[in-house]
């Protein structure tokens, strides 16, 4: 066998191996997510019991959501690049909900924030835009890539009258898909708030690209 041969297997095992470890991370820090999620219901406005901090333990990560800050002056929709200089610290993730959308077989935990860290291992909400339920826009990021997280890989088999569905503080809303389209990274007034209670999910494409954002807007279900 060549050498070229043997390169090429053993980068295949390589990539093979890498993507096992990833999936098996994303599961592994959705679970214990989606464990701090529910402390937090069951805690109220209580502080959850003290956990570990490091994430490589397992249980439940002490933290909760702050309120909502103002937007930046200049938010920028965020991208699937990966940042060389990024150090995913678990205790810094602030669970706040949790997504579902039927028809791609999604459900994952929303964090609060959409820095590259937020995004890794789950979905993230643009700090400042309403929460669910409330009048306004909620406005939520995620990635379609291999490397820097998937859960939006499906995005764009959505189409108008799909549900979206958001759990948060106890609640459970619908919202209905009502359009899609492009826009350019910089074109942020698609996060600007609204006077319907809508939602807006932001992903990159097309995929494994930077160059455009694709997004999906709904607006809630009085009567799911």
């Amino acid at each position: 066998m060549s050498l070229v041969a043997v390169l090429l297997i053993l980068a295949g095992a390589f990539l093979i191996f890498y993507g096992f470890r990833l999936k098996w991370k994303e599961n592994r820090v959705q679970k214990d997510l989606k464990n701090l999620y529910y402390a937090q219901l069951s805690y109220g406005d209580e502080e959850p019991p003290p956990g570990p901090t490091n994430e490589k333990d397992d249980g439940v990560y002490p933290g909760r959501p702050k309120p909502p800050l103002p937007l930046p002056e200049e938010p920028i929709l965020p991208g699937d690049e990966e940042d060389p200089e990024m150090q995913f610290d678990f205790s810094k993730l602030k669970p706040i909900a949790l997504l579902s959308i039927p028809k791609v077989k999604l459900e994952v935990v929303v964090v609060e924030g959409t820095k590259s860290s937020d995004l890794l291992y789950a979905v993230g909400h643009f700090t400042g835009t309403a929460l669910p339920g409330e009048k306004g826009n909620v406005a939520i990021a995620g990635h379609r890539t291999f490397v820097s997280g998937q859960f939006f890989k499906r995005l764009d088999e959505l189409e108008p009258g799909d549900r979206i569905e958001m759990e948060y503080n106890g609640n459970h809303y619908v919202y209905r898909v009502t359009e899609t389209w492009v826009v350019l990274p910089d074109e942020t007034w698609v996060i600007g708030e609204t006077k319907e209670s809508v939602i807006t999910l932001v992903t990159c494409t097309p995929p494994r690209s930077t160059s455009h954002r694709l997004i999906i807007r709904g607006v809630l279900d009085e009567n799911p």
